[in-house]
């Protein structure tokens, strides 16, 4: 199973309010190795952001079998913290950075929890969202960060308890349109623009038919998707308003990858 950085995070943050001794156990069980901090009065305490580290570094079994411990174990570790709301946002907050990379937890305390892949297809492959950052990062797109800061705000609307659906997908449908409108920039130095620059299809039109950026199956897929996610568009029949949502998301995450990856060359 391969996480987002994201979900790494939450996990350690997760992780980081249990009892310490429970945490070392199961590392230990599972092979990762931490570093914890040292103090003049004992061995100090492992902290999220040493978690975090070590679960980056840690092999795909390795988390696999971290995720067993944990799923069999939530009963004993939840009632080792107090007050239990806080146990409870931290382990609501990881579940739901899971469904953004495509997992769904399910089942109860007892007999335990498992974990499901969304989509099936979808196991062995690295979230798109790590990829689409680091694509960004090293483009030379003027709003860059700003579009990273948009996605990230997705998710954190997605995350946060209650949700916030129509922020997840407005954030993520402005990174889109910051994206197209930045690589549409570049390219106008050059080439001028007949429509208006400041309308999304004007400027996938322009990619597609003024510069040949686009071919026209690319140009009909990123259409069809800003559409998917437009305000108005309905919930499909079977789907609930949260599967909707994430399956939007991660539609324009796709899409902002495969542009940004098409821009830098």
């Amino acid at each position: 199973m391969l996480l987002s950085s994201r979900t790494i995070a939450s996990l350690s943050q997760y992780l980081g309010r249990l009892h310490q001794e429970s945490i070392e156990l199961m590392l230990v069980k599972c092979g990762i190795s931490v570093h914890r901090t040292m103090s003049l009065t004992g061995p100090g305490v492992i902290t999220a952001n040493q978690l975090f580290t070590s679960l980056r570094a840690a092999s795909a079994s390795q988390i696999d079998a971290l995720f067993d411990e944990i799923f069999h174990s939530t009963r004993m570790l939840r009632h080792d913290v107090t007050p239990k709301y806080i146990y409870d946002e931290r382990w609501k907050d990881f579940e739901r950075c899971l469904l953004l990379d495509g997992y769904r937890v399910t089942g109860d305390y007892s007999p335990g929890y498992k974990i499901v892949a969304v989509d099936p297809t979808i196991s062995g492959t690295v979230p798109v969202d790590d990829d689409l950052s680091g694509e960004l990062t090293r483009s030379n797109l003027a709003d860059r960060q700003e579009i990273i800061r948009l996605m990230n705000n997705s998710a954190a609307d997605f995350c946060k308890q209650p949700p916030d659906f129509n922020g997840s997908l407005t954030s993520a449908r402005v990174s889109l349109e910051t994206l197209a409108k930045n690589i549409a920039a570049i390219h106008r130095q050059t080439t001028p623009m007949s429509g208006d620059p400041a309308k999304f299809g004007a400027i996938v039109a322009y990619l597609r038919h003024q510069i040949g950026f686009l071919e026209e199956k690319e140009e009909a897929g990123i259409v069809g998707v800003y559409s998917f996610v437009s305000p108005g568009a309905h919930v499909a029949v079977g789907f609930t308003e949260e599967e909707m949502v994430r399956l939007g998301r991660s539609m324009i995450a796709s899409m902002c990858y495969f542009l940004v990856k098409k821009h830098n060359g």
